[in-house]
C-alpha cells in the first residue's frame, strides 16, 4: 500500500533482506536433504526461490512506477504458493522421514541395551 517511492524502496529492502536470509538457509540446510528424499520436490522448491529472486528484482526496477503494485502482488502470490507447498507437502514428508529415522535409531538403541 506504500505509494511513495521512498516507502516502497524501504519496505522492499526490508522484505528482500528477510527473504534472502530465509531462502539461503533453506537452500543450504533444508533443500539438499529434501532432494535426497524427492529430487523433483527439491528442484521445484529451488525453482520457486529463483522466481522469488526475479520478482524482487522486477519490483525493485518498478519502484515509484506504474506496475509496482502488480509486481508485489505477483511476488506475494508466488510466495504464498511456495509456503502452501512447503506446509502441505515438503514439511510433512520431512517429518515422516525424521520420524522413521527416530524410530529406527530408538529401536537400535533398545536392541543394543538388551544385548548388554
Amino acid at each position: 500500500k506504500a505509494d511513495k517511492p521512498d516507502d516502497q524502496a524501504r519496505l522492499l529492502a526490508e522484505a528482500t533482506d528477510a527473504l534472502m536470509a530465509h531462502m539461503t538457509t533453506e537452500e543450504t540446510e533444508v533443500y539438499p536433504f529434501v532432494e535426497t528424499l524427492d529430487e523433483e520436490m527439491g528442484q521445484e522448491a529451488s525453482n520457486e526461490h529463483t522466481l522469488v529472486r526475479e520478482g524482487l528484482q522486477t519490483a525493485d526496477r518498478l519502484i515509484g512506477m506504474p506496475g509496482f503494485g502488480a509486481a508485489i502482488a505477483m511476488l506475494h502470490a508466488g510466495i504464498a504458493h511456495h509456503v502452501a507447498e512447503e506446509e502441505t507437502e515438503v514439511f510433512p514428508k520431512l517429518r515422516a522421514h525424521m520420524g522413521t529415522q527416530a524410530n529406527s535409531n530408538g529401536a537400535k538403541r533398545r536392541s543394543a541395551k538388551a544385548r548388554s
